[in-house]
């Protein structure tokens, strides 16, 4: 653990090295450090931790897992949306829609565990944004389910029912505002259903607006209108909506309607 968390942490050096969004004074510090860091050298002076010699660490060095992850989730899309449109009887087996869920936030998951700083990473951001046209595209589809007893007993099509709480996280993260109404209108998406988990995260956010969305930087704006967005497409309490929604300091800050 130690050594990966060394290897992550002259990752992390070197990403910000490249970095365009750093100031000039802190970008030319980074980049002498930059000038030190030797990836592949420090690869080679670490011991045979096993999966084919280090194989695991040279995936993460050259982010790999984040490309080959990529071609599964296009992969899997296109039996979610395959499943969404045909009538299966009898069906056996795990959902694609399922199955793309669990890699996704597998990775997710990875990524946020291991420190790693992959928002700008370009791959990274089309693997959440092509989960979450194909979880909208699923949950908007129409349900072709019958029950005929006397003759096959259930049959119809496969979609996810609802979106959760990891959902609504990535969208808020990684989904433009104007990309998830262009989404929403694509998939002709009026109220979106949520489960539990969702409803949960959401009101939690409502009522915590101020501290959930760091509303003096562009980044927490931007994250605040994908969450004012998002939920005016759900069923969240009205009641609890309207009484905090009063509570959001807008006045305490420029924030903007994005157009």
């Amino acid at each position: 653990m130690i050594v990966l968390r060394y290897l992550i942490e002259l990752m992390v050096r070197n990403y910000l090295s490249i970095h365009r969004a750093l100031d000039k004074d802190i970008k030319e510090t980074i980049e002498n450090d930059y000038n030190t860091i030797d990836l592949e050298k420090t690869l080679r002076t670490i011991p045979d931790l096993g999966n084919e010699h280090n194989l695991f660490l040279r995936d993460l060095k050259d982010f790999k897992f984040s490309s080959d992850l990529f071609y599964d989730v296009v992969s899997n899309t296109i039996k979610t949306s395959r499943e969404a449109k045909e009538t299966y009887v009898l069906y056996a087996g795990v959902p694609a829609y399922e199955k793309l869920r669990q890699m996704v936030y597998d990775y997710y998951n990875y990524g946020i565990n291991n420190c790693l700083i992959v928002d700008r990473y370009r791959e990274n951001n089309e693997i959440f944004e092509i989960y979450i046209r194909s979880i909208l595209a699923s949950v908007s589809a129409s349900d072709y389910s019958t029950t005929d007893e006397a003759i096959f007993g259930w049959s119809g099509n496969i979609h996810a029912d609802s979106i959760n709480a990891e959902d609504i996280q990535l969208i808020i993260r990684y989904i433009d505002v104007n990309k998830l109404r262009k989404l929403f209108s694509e998939f002709s998406i009026k109220t979106i259903e949520v489960d539990s988990s969702g409803n949960d995260y959401l009101e939690s956010l409502i009522g915590n607006i101020s501290s959930a969305f760091d509303l003096r930087s562009r980044r927490g704006i931007e994250f605040f209108w994908r969450f004012i967005c998002l939920v005016s497409h759900t069923r969240v309490n009205k009641e609890m909506a309207t009484s905090k929604s009063r509570k959001i300091p807008l006045k305490d800050h420029r924030v903007t309607v994005p157009s």
